[in-house]
Order: C-alpha cells, then structure tokens, then sequence
C-alpha cells in the first residue's frame, strides 16, 4: 500500500504542476495503472486499488500513447527541411526577404503578366534550390 500512496503523491505533484502537459501525464498514468495492477496480488488492501484503477479509468485519453513505431515515416515524410550551415541559413534569409520585397512590388510593375509569372517562379525556384539542394545560389543574392 505504500507504493501505491506514493505513486499517488507523485500523481498529485504532476497534475497540481503549472507545466502540465498530456503527454507527460499519460504516460504517467499508464506507469500508475500497470503498478496498481501488480500491487493486487495477495494485497488484503487490493479492494482500495481496484477503486483507484476503476477511477484513474475515467482519465483515459482519447488516443492512447504507442510505441511510435510509425513516427519515422511521418517524420521523413512531414519534417520540415533544414539548412546545413548557418550561411546557407543567411543565404536563404536574404532570398526570402528579396522574394517578398518581389510580391509587393510585382503588381506595380509595367509588364505583361506573363513575364511577371515567369519572374516570380524563377524568384521561387530560388529559393527552393536554396533551401532543398546545394546548389550555389550565393550569386543571386548579390544581383539582387
């Protein structure tokens, strides 16, 4: 019984915590459950910490934390792409400011629409190469 009033302690200190977060407590929560459940053999007190399992059920999350075997494909699919170095950073930085400077000024300009279009994917193209692949656009910041 001792453990599980620990266990109950530590529970408290986490949900009474200003830094709460779901994630935290769920697995806090499942840590406390498989516990309650190898404290009810041969316990006389196991009546008690089946009352405490039955109520921690009311807590149960809407989706349950896994293994998160799948979180690899998600994540070599939906991460975001990253520079390599911190002048590539920069590069890319000053790309961007010039690509947005672009759009403000693109609809100013005295010039087919077509060629604007143009303008603007090779302005985006840019910056995509900047970002995804290591192609020298160093060259484009000092035209710009």
């Amino acid at each position: 019984m001792q453990v599980a009033q620990a266990f109950l302690w530590k529970f408290f200190a986490l949900v009474s915590s200003q830094a709460f977060e779901e994630a935290v407590f769920q697995m806090h929560l499942s840590i406390f459950r498989d516990e309650l459940s190898k404290l009810y053999v041969g316990n006389p007190s196991a009546q008690v910490l089946i009352s405490i399992a039955k109520e921690l059920n009311g807590f149960q999350a809407k989706g349950s934390l896994t293994t998160g075997f799948g979180m690899e494909f998600i994540w070599s699919v939906a991460r975001p792409v990253t520079v390599s170095s911190y002048e590539r950073l920069e590069t890319v930085s000053q790309l961007r400011r010039f690509a947005h400077t672009f759009d403000k000024m693109v609809w100013r300009m005295k010039a087919p629409l077509s060629e604007l279009a143009m303008l603007r994917r090779a302005v985006t193209e840019a910056v995509f190469l900047a970002t995804n692949r290591s192609v020298p656009v160093e060259p484009l910041i000092l035209v710009c």
